[in-house]
């Protein structure tokens, strides 16, 4: 797959936007490949077949009209582009994140298609995974087995990107075929519960680090805090990068005693009270991770283990 981004002065003799609009529906499969308009003046364009080419040779005006022309099957001229980029659907992994000192993350780790965005969160959540590990155990707060989590998180989570990435690629595809498989994804994307499915698992929010374990491994719920260290959302209380441990109590009853269990990691890990929400109601507790995962969750038992598991001995 071959792709061109170029932007260029927005000129109506030159560039009539409209009718390229137009042509991204009736021309997706006349010349091979698609084009999109993302703005005044900037459109992309995708064609199947040879790679991209020399990457790093600026796109030149005729390179991008001889382009549109295969694509559209329109005579568009372009005179002048003022930036541009191309790029393929190369697509890499590497086999583990770390070799001692040395960590990757983000396009160092893995690179793809952008086609989608993924790959921006995907970097993103590998370097906040990455960041709070890391200061604990260069502070040696924590052991640097903590570290070998990093590949054992991260990497499953790229592995999903890749596919998904892969399979837009080859949805934009020209051909009766992709066409009719287009539409019936359409029609499954009606669901409610596809259409959920889809949405989490393109915005990473779906990301599970523990399957099978209850409230365990995914994004922690948005709770109203009630006191501990200050009375706050989750989110807020979170930025000043340490863990938390939430004690969830009922509206009839008072905090327990799972707050003792911080006592050792002050300047690791925060404590506070909240609510027990719908489908909490089981719940005693949660260990909050700095990067938004739960890390356990439960009655007081574990939640030592846990801590020392995350966070390292207590002081």
């Amino acid at each position: 797959m071959s792709c061109r981004n170029g932007r260029r002065p927005s000129s109506p003799d030159v560039w009539q936007r409209a009718t390229l609009k137009e042509a991204w529906a009736r021309h997706r499969s006349h010349g091979g490949g698609s084009m999109a308009v993302w703005g005044p003046g900037e459109i992309a364009t995708i064609e199947f077949g040879e790679g991209p080419g020399e990457r790093d040779a600026p796109v030149t005006a005729a390179e991008l009209q001889g382009s549109l022309r295969r694509v559209t099957g329109l005579e568009v001229v372009v005179e002048h582009v003022e930036t541009g980029i191309r790029y393929g659907d190369n697509t890499r992994h590497a086999e583990t994140y770390r070799k001692g000192r040395v960590l990757l993350a983000g396009d160092a780790a893995h690179v793809h298609s952008p086609i989608g965005g993924q790959g921006l969160n995907l970097g993103l959540q590998d370097a906040v995974n990455l960041g709070w590990k890391l200061g604990l155990v260069v502070r040696g707060a924590a052991p640097e087995s903590l570290l070998d989590s990093y590949t054992a998180e991260r990497h499953p989570v790229a592995d999903t990107v890749l596919r998904n990435v892969r399979a837009q690629v080859a949805l934009m595809r020209p051909g009766a075929q992709v066409d009719a498989l287009r539409e019936v994804l359409g029609e499954v994307l009606e669901l409610p519960e596809a259409w959920r499915y889809f949405a989490g698992m393109m915005t990473g929010t779906a990301v599970d680090y523990a399957p099978g374990r209850p409230f365990v491994g995914g994004f922690a719920p948005e709770l109203e805090l009630l006191g501990g260290e200050g009375s706050q959302g989750l989110a807020g209380r979170m930025r000043d990068g340490r863990g938390l441990v939430v004690e969830l109590v009922k509206p009839d009853e008072g905090p327990g005693a799972v707050g003792d269990a911080v006592a050792g990691y002050r300047g690791r890990v925060g404590f506070a009270w909240a609510r027990a929400g719908s489908g909490l109601e089981d719940v005693s507790g949660l260990l909050v991770r700095p990067d938004g995962y739960v890390a356990w969750a439960g009655g007081r038992d574990g939640l030592a283990d846990a801590l020392t598991t995350w966070f390292g001995p207590p002081e």
